[in-house]
């Protein structure tokens, strides 16, 4: 994908936080794109 450089990555802050704190690519990717509690969307049935 040209022009985009962490094209599956949803948080690129955080996975170069995590990558310069020793992470490595695959794990920061996996923590990076995980959801936090916050982002729920609260459903009622």
């Amino acid at each position: 994908m040209p022009g985009k450089k962490y094209a599956s990555i949803q948080n690129p802050k955080q996975y170069e936080a995590l990558r310069r704190s020793g992470y490595s690519k695959e794990s920061a990717a996996r923590i990076s794109n995980a959801r936090t509690p916050g982002h729920r969307v609260a459903r009622g049935r």
